[in-house]
Order: C-alpha cells, then structure tokens, then sequence
C-alpha cells in the first residue's frame, strides 16, 4: 500500500486547544495539528510537516474566526516557533493555562480549595533569556527561533517578546556572525540580561572552530558599541569564558569586572548578581510578583525555620532571610550556591546553604554525612520552598515532610510534575489549599504556577 501523502494546501474544521497549543483535527480519516488555528474555526491550512502519520500545518485564513482570536502583534508569526498562542487573546491564553493545570491536578484526584487569581505582567519585551538559533544560508546568517515544526531557523528583524536591548539586535547579531571567519560554525547563542540598565546584558556565543584575530576584533568592536558583554564557549557549559577582561575595555564601560548581571528586587532590597549561564526567571515582573505571593504564602515570622529547596542564586531565600526566618539554601549547581552565598554576603543577609542532588538516594536515606546532615535540617523546618525543575520534586519528597512543617509552598513549571507532586503530598497529610497561574511566558503554552500546601 502506497504511504498516504497530505495535500500542500487543505481546509479542515478546527477542533480543541491542546496542551501544545496546536488545534486539533482529522482530514480523510488522519489526524491533523493546526498552528494558528482555533476551535470552531473552518481553516485553510498549509502543510508544514508529517510526524508520525500526523500533518503538521500552519492555518492562513479561517471562517468564522473564533471570538477569543486577536491579531497577532508580530508579523514573523506564525512561521517563527518562537510563540504558539499569539493570536489568542491574553485572557483566554491565561484561561486555558489554568484550565490544563486544574484538568492535570484533578487526574491525580487532587482538588484546590481555592483557585487564586491569574496573575499576569508585560505582553511584550519581557524575556530576559532566549536560546536562538544561528544557520548560515549562502552568504546570509539567520539568527532567531526555530521555525514551527522545524529545526531551521526563523528568518526574524526583530522579536517583540525578547526585552532590550535583545528585541531589535537581530539583524546586528546576523551581520555580525556573518563577518567571522568562522560563521559556519556558530549554531547557536544564548542571550541573557538582568535589570534594564546600561551594560547589563550579555550573549554567549557558542563556536564549533578556533576563533581567528580578526573574529576577535570584531567580536570585541560589538561588545563595546552595544555595550554588551560577549562570552565565548568552545564546548560544554564549563567553557564558557568572557571575550574580555574589564581591563581591556574603555574606561567610559560600565561593565562589572567579573562579566556578571544584576537581577534586583526592590520589594526587599536586594541585588542578586548571576552569571549568563546561570538559571532565572525570564519575566523580572512575574519573578517579583511570584516570590512576594510566595513569602505571604509561607507567612514567615522572625526565627521560623525555612528549607528553600532547588535555590539557585536565592532568588527565594534571600528575601524569605530579609523577612527575618532562619533560612536553609539547597541546590545540585555548585557554582550556584557559590553564588548564593556571594549574593548573601553582598546583600547582609544571614543564609545557610549547602550542595546537595535532592533526586539523590544519600540525601533521602541520609546514607551519606552530609546527606544525613542536610536531611536532618530539611525535616526540622516548619516551612519549605520548593521550585524544582520540569521534572517536579523528584522520589524524596515525602522524606522531606518533617513532623514540625505546617506549609509547603510550590512554584511550578509543569502542571503534570506538579500534579504528580501534589498527589504525594495529599497522600502525607497535606492539602492544597490554593494554587494559580502567573503568566510567566504570555503568547507560549508555558504554565507558571505557584500551588500552597497546608498540614491537615
């Protein structure tokens, strides 16, 4: 039997939203992912891709448009896969990230007692971070998003939801790929920024081949007219280098010795500094709105003893320190906690920290001394603080629940880890007794959420 071929161009009736962002439908019998499409909606479609018998297709005109359809405000979409929901109205992107968290808790047999407000922030210009890719085609370089359905790369003038100095830097950092004697062999760079203040970004380019002199020259000639700090990696994480030491930039430069960036939170006083390659939040308005609803969720008093468990930098512990609790910093990333303990430091705030894998077995059994130790403060605290990775709190969280904790308090990436999670600790005597959505990552199907557990 010869292999069923979809046709180029087709119309079909759009069905529902899934967790992709993809509308879904059937054409002759076979399934169908539609981008740019919406339920209801009859859509005339292109054919993109085939995966796994099912097409892949970009909608490009629909009759009647669905009433939560808005005009996108970029024109790369939809062909850039940098966003999936930008043509639907930022309420309902919001509604249905709340209704994928709540169907993925109550699959779990997990009920909220109380579902919080959406919390929403900037629609555009908010990411801090991006990863973009770089393709040389002929003489010309892309740098941007990979296409939808797509390893190739967008061809992008600017990117509205990156924030400054990064939205309008495209066809800079294209022509400036695209001068090195090594553009070929450029895949990919990964921009990074702190508070919008002069100096304050930085991009580390990821290279495959020795850069020549003159790569460097130029190299050196972008950093100082955008006065943004170019780092260098060669092959893993652990390579990344700056170009240049702050000794061999102008004196007007308001670039920090160390190449590091400035993350602040004025609700409590702080500056965090991070290098580029170091985990933050994207969105800097949701991070503070999430970690001030996350502290009134601890409702923290002097000297109540907190664990913040996946810490990072101390995005949470810092401030949960400043409220007055005696705080308990982990985290798998040595450098990380190298970092925390300087951001501490810097910012006189008493913290205790330690590096430990909290999937580990000799932190759950506490096999090991150290993991003894860092089990023991875990399961003394009366708060805790959890913001792990997608992959959710790992096979220890249960032995984390110590007799004396009264609140559990979750920020979330993934609503189907957090579920999980969720079903693990109502089975140990915890409830959820509120959970939200904070908009995070508008126009994409990311779903932030900070959920709230008390002792019964």
């Amino acid at each position: 039997m010869a292999r069923y071929k979809f046709p180029q161009h087709f119309s079909v009736l759009a069905g529902e939203l899934g967790r992709d962002g993809l509308a879904t439908a059937e054409f002759e019998g076979r399934p169908v992912q539609i981008k740019n499409g919406l339920p209801g909606e009859q859509v005339e479609v292109r054919t993109v891709g085939v995966k796994r018998r099912k097409a892949l297709v970009e909608a490009q005109a629909w009759q009647p448009a669905n009433p939560e359809r808005v005009e996108p405000a970029c024109k790369h979409f939809p062909r850039c896969g940098g966003c999936t929901l930008a043509h639907v109205d930022p309420v309902a992107q919001l509604a249905s990230k709340r209704g994928w968290m709540l169907a993925e808790l109550a699959a779990a047999g997990v009920e909220p007692a109380r579902v919080r407000d959406d919390v929403a922030g900037p629609l555009m210009g908010y990411r801090t971070k991006a990863r973009l890719g770089v393709r040389k085609i002929g003489e010309q370089v892309l740098v941007g998003f990979r296409e939808s359905f797509s390893s190739r790369v967008a061809r992008l003038d600017a990117c509205m939801v990156l924030s400054e100095p990064f939205s309008g830097l495209l066809p800079a950092l294209s022509e400036l790929i695209g001068s090195l004697t090594i553009s070929a062999d450029v895949p990919q760079l990964e921009l990074a920024a702190g508070d919008p203040v002069h100096g304050n970004a930085a991009i580390i380019v990821r290279h495959l081949a020795p850069l020549a002199i003159s790569d460097i020259e130029r190299l050196q000639a972008f950093e100082q007219r955008y006065a943004i700090r170019l780092w260098l990696q060669a092959k893993g994480p652990d390579t990344v280098v700056p170009l240049t030491d702050a000794r061999d930039l102008t004196s007007t430069s308001s670039f920090r010795s160390d190449g590091q960036l400035l993350l602040g939170n004025p609700d409590f006083g702080l500056n965090l500094l991070f290098h580029p390659s170091a985990f933050t939040q994207v969105n800097l308005a949701i991070n503070r709105s999430l970690v001030r609803e996350a502290l009134i969720s601890l409702k923290l008093r002097a000297g109540v003893q907190v664990s913040d468990l996946f810490c990072g930098i101390g995005n949470f512990t810092l401030p949960i320190a400043r409220s007055g609790a005696r705080v308990f910093g982990v985290e798998a990333s040595a450098p990380a906690i190298a970092q925390a303990r300087k951001n501490a430091a810097a910012n006189s705030v008493d913290c205790e920290f330690a590096v430990a894998d909290l999937y580990s077995d000799a932190v759950h059994r506490g096999s090991e001394h150290a993991g003894e130790e860092q089990l023991r403060r875990i399961r003394a605290s009366e708060r805790l603080l959890l913001d792990p990775p997608r992959s959710g709190a790992g096979p220890n969280l249960a032995g984390w629940l110590g007799p004396n904790l009264s609140t559990l308090v979750y920020v979330s990436c993934n609503p189907v880890s957090l579920a999980e999670d969720a079903a693990v600790l109502n089975s140990n005597g915890f409830d959820l007794a509120s959970v939200g959505v904070f908009d995070m990552f508008p126009h994409t199907t990311h779903v932030e959420t900070l959920a709230v557990f008390n002792a019964r």
